[in-house]
């Protein structure tokens, strides 16, 4: 048990390893609150757990039980200052409401961590006479809240700030969706058509194979005529206008044969109604146009879909929106992230990737920089430290200065040529069409010399018949629409998992992998080491700082081990120049006119039995002279053995 002292300055006993009641926080000796019985971290973590039991909500922690959430973060202040009215305006109201709903608005919800809170905040309309439902995205923490009063619209963010979140009012963004309705609109009107057409054919079709005779077959054989011009026509125009386009060009494309069997299935079977001959193809002309045209229009989908979720900014942070300090209001609002510029203060939450480069203005924070550095393991930043965009906030609400935005960052740079690499990919795809014009090919002289064979043998008529079936079997589809969407879901894939890949050309020359090289801390190992001998009683005090202010320099988890063990708050750190790193080995940097140097003694890396402590040992040298070695032991990834094998 802990001895500590509450708030009031009640005397309490804090059990070992104790933890908020709401927000899951570890309690120590200087920031517990004790209320009724229970432990918490703040007021504001006890005054939402009193209100959540007072209305019922109880269950908000069993359903983080279950879901084995533990931290959530603290509630924001519900005792701060802050006035909702502007949202009743209705200068304010026209704005972020449309003429079709206008008791409807969309709010960002700050704070929100999990299930529990989307099962919380879904609850407020049971008890707001206000509120007739609320509908929230978990995915991009967008909750649409219909209203039953116009002038009621400050009444849901005063609800969810007592739950301890806080609430935006963001604009309803119409623009996008009405630009893609556009968009697919003629390919959509196609589509129908042929639809209409195809399915009639087939009604008609039907009858005439089931044996309809005299007036009603010839009747229904011109319906199914005059019903397949719209459909060769007008429906198939994209497929001709690529033809036209590809022959300019010179280029062998996968529409070639496509064109071929719509333009020779309707001329052949059009022919073959003229002559009164039964062999006519208007069913499975139409039908084919339909399902191609509906085909690529999934594709099509399917692709935007993946562009909106394509590698850069927009998806690598899970938020287009981010709260920006406006020096008028004395307050931070949520604003598009375009909208950021360098200079302005924006507040970071709790597990967002950060969006800018800047500087630290919060005493603390820990961030994640792997998709920097490759490390996963967290590092602490102090106020006026570099903050890169693409690090992930591990610890609470921090703000940043910014500095550098979009493709100004440096991972903006890498997205930049992702994306450039990702588009070319989704939209040429050469690596499909390359097989696709060679398949094409392949395809076209085997029907020519198919053609000519049974022409000999059974006449034009059936060599038609035969070669145009050939070529409808043979088409090459498959090429043109899985690779690409194949490439395009992998490349998305692998961003929701956290790995950018430079190129898609990475999935071509997979096949023709030899060898793989791992990177070991970090990777391969937990990359946590532990200081396993080291004796510090022998440098100096001056030594000491020097050794500090270098490795403060380094992301390293063996530098962070080294600061973490030789941090004095009295120290005062000398200036440190022309530090570098030598690649494998360690760094180099000039203090106080002396040259150090902390290397890694590959010669006496000593690696054990898997999942056993794995020893390296470090050199620090001072003008070209040993001066300390130490040794440090790292584990082995549980999995690694395995990857590895």
């Amino acid at each position: 048990m802990k001895n500590t002292t509450s708030s009031p300055g009640i005397p309490i006993s804090l059990p070992e390893a104790a933890h908020c009641l709401h927000c899951g926080e570890e309690l120590g000796l200087s920031n517990t609150v004790y209320s009724n019985g229970d432990y918490f971290c703040c007021t504001g973590c006890s005054s939402v757990y009193e209100l959540l039991n007072t209305l019922g909500l109880q269950n908000f922690y069993k359903i983080k039980e279950e879901q084995n959430i533990g931290k959530t973060g603290r509630p924001i202040d519900a005792e701060a200052k802050e006035e909702y009215g502007y949202l009743d305006q209705d200068n304010f109201i026209n704005q972020y409401t449309s003429p079709e709903t206008p008791l409807t608005m969309n709010f960002y919800i700050e704070g929100i961590h999990c299930g529990a809170c989307l099962w919380l905040i879904e609850k407020i309309p049971d008890y707001s006479p206000h509120i007739e439902s609320v509908s929230l995205n978990m995915s991009s923490n967008v909750a649409i809240v219909n209203f039953r009063n116009k002038k009621k619209f400050s009444s849901f963010p005063q609800i969810v700030k007592r739950f301890g979140y806080k609430a935006h009012p963001i604009k309803v963004d119409e623009e996008a969706q009405e630009l893609k309705q556009k968009e697919n609109r003629k390919s959509l009107i196609r589509i129908s058509v042929a639809a209409v057409c195809a399915g009639n054919i087939m009604l008609l079709s039907a009858a005439i194979y089931s044996g309809a005779e005299g007036i009603f077959a010839e009747k229904f054989a011109l319906l199914n005529f005059v019903l397949t011009l719209p459909v060769v026509t007008y429906c198939a125009f994209p497929f001709y206008k690529s033809v036209l386009s590809s022959l300019r060009s010179k280029r062998v494309t996968v529409d070639i044969p496509i064109v071929f069997v719509i333009l020779v299935g309707f001329l052949l079977s059009s022919y073959n109604y003229v002559e009164g001959n039964d062999q006519v193809y208007f069913d499975s002309v139409t039908a084919f146009v339909f399902l191609l045209l509906s085909s690529r229009y999934f594709l099509k989908s399917i692709q935007d879909r993946i562009s909106n979720n394509k590698p850069s900014s927009r998806s690598l942070f899970n938020q287009n929106k981010i709260l920006i300090w406006d020096n008028r209001n004395k307050q931070f609002f949520l604003e598009p992230l375009e909208d950021v510029k360098p200079g302005q203060r924006v507040k970071i939450n709790n597990g967002d990737r950060i969006p800018v480069d800047g500087k630290l203005l919060s005493p603390r924070a820990e961030l994640n920089l792997s998709v920097l550095t490759g490390e996963n393991i967290p590092q602490t930043l102090l106020k006026n430290d570099f903050i890169y965009a693409g690090s992930i906030l591990n610890s609470d609400q921090a703000t940043i200065e910014v500095i550098n935005t979009g493709s100004s960052t440096r991972i903006g740079k890498l997205l930049d040529e992702v994306e450039r690499n990702y588009k070319s990919k989704i939209s040429s795809s050469t690596y499909s069409d390359k097989f696709a014009a060679m398949f094409t090919l392949i395809v076209g002289i085997t029907a020519a010399i198919s053609f000519l064979a049974i022409f000999t043998v059974l006449g034009p008529s059936a060599a038609l018949n035969r070669v145009m079936a050939f070529v409808l079997i043979a088409c090459p589809c498959a090429f043109v629409f899985a690779l690409p969407l194949t490439f395009g879901l992998s490349l998305n894939k692998a961003v929701e998992k956290g790995i950018l890949v430079k190129s898609s050309n990475v999935f071509d020359k997979i096949p023709h992998i030899k060898n793989i090289f791992f990177d070991k801390t970090g990777t391969l190992t937990n990359g946590v080491y532990k200081i396993l001998k080291w004796n510090t009683e022998a440098l100096s005090r001056n030594e000491k700082a020097a050794i500090l202010a270098i490795e403060k320099k380094s992301s390293h988890p063996i530098a962070r081990t080294l600061v973490s063990h030789i941090s004095e708050t009295d120290m005062t750190l000398p200036e440190v120049i022309d530090f570098k790193h030598i690649y494998t080995k360690g760094v180099s940097a000039n203090v106080d006119g002396n040259v150090y140097e902390i290397l890694s003694d590959k010669n006496v890396d000593d690696t054990n039995e898997i999942n056993e402590i794995i020893t390296t040992k470090t050199v620090i040298r001072k003008n070209g002279q040993t001066i300390s070695e130490l040794y440090l032991g790292d584990s082995l990834k549980e999995d690694a053995k395995y990857v590895v094998n």
